[in-house]
């Protein structure tokens, strides 16, 4: 069977938005830092770190609003 590739914007699957942000579209640019890709992969890595102290404090703001989240509801979830 012979494979051909098929243009996203063709294929009608996606949003405008969706493919205007692939194609790295200058009005989007404004809505990220740098764009996904290999290229930009280190510098995102190096933006995102956190220290330790910065780390434990997400953790339990996160642990805060899912706990807050499950009892008001009645979640069962496992991480209840």
């Amino acid at each position: 069977m012979k494979i051909l590739p098929v243009e996203a914007e063709k294929t009608g699957a996606f949003s405008k938005l969706y493919l205007d942000y692939i194609s790295k579209k200058e009005d989007l640019s404004p809505f990220y830092n740098l764009f996904p890709s290999i290229e930009n992969i280190e510098q995102q890595l190096a933006q995102k770190k956190f220290n330790a102290d910065q780390r434990i404090l997400l953790t339990d703001a996160l642990k805060k609003t899912i706990f807050g989240y499950c009892h008001k509801t009645s979640c069962s979830k496992w991480y209840c």
